[in-house]
């Protein structure tokens, strides 16, 4: 009827409402420590352990849907989720064109909200096919998967904010 919906693994429509970056070790502060990683291994002893409970809790608070960077230990147990894939970011074949000055449209030394890598190169193409080809074909016979973000925090706007640069535009 030209409705559109998510399908979960049964085969039932639903309203996705997630959670993302389901993870145990959370973030590294400032100083490079792991706050919420010592934490939850204090308190659970281990990836397992800390899995099952949060696993459930996804469930428990009405959760029916992982967005990025969950943990493996949280998947295919009461929510569907998704997935990254660097279509243009750090990890597109950099061996088909990582010599090349023109790679680039802003670097950003591998630190997110600062890379942009140049669309516009003859060999960006060929890359991000690839790229999307292997990643993909990694999720396709998973039933609890939805689908894929393309790239997370590139630098479209030509880094931070406050560096003046202009991105796609120079």
């Amino acid at each position: 009827d030209g409705s559109w919906w998510f399908i979960d693994p049964l085969g039932h429509a639903m309203v996705a409402l997630g959670l993302e970056h389901v993870r145990m070790d959370g973030f590294a502060d400032g100083a490079g420590k792991r706050p919420i990683l010592e934490a939850n291994l204090k308190k659970y002893g281990n990836e397992t352990n800390w899995a099952a409970v949060a696993s459930a809790r996804v469930g428990e608070w009405g959760f029916n849907f992982l967005g990025p960077g969950p943990a493996e230990g949280v998947k295919r147990r009461n929510a569907a989720h998704t997935a990254i894939v660097p279509l243009g970011g750090l990890l597109c074949y950099p061996h088909l064109w990582k010599d090349d000055p023109e790679r680039w449209i802003l670097p950003g030394g591998g630190t997110p909200c600062k890379a942009m890598p140049n669309v516009f190169h003859p060999k960006f193409a060929e890359a991000f096919e690839k790229t999307a080809r292997e990643w993909c074909a990694s999720q396709a016979d998973d039933p609890w998967f939805v689908g894929w973000y393309a790239d997370n925090e590139l630098a479209w706007w030509g880094g931070r904010w406050d560096t003046g640069r202009t991105g796609l535009f120079k």
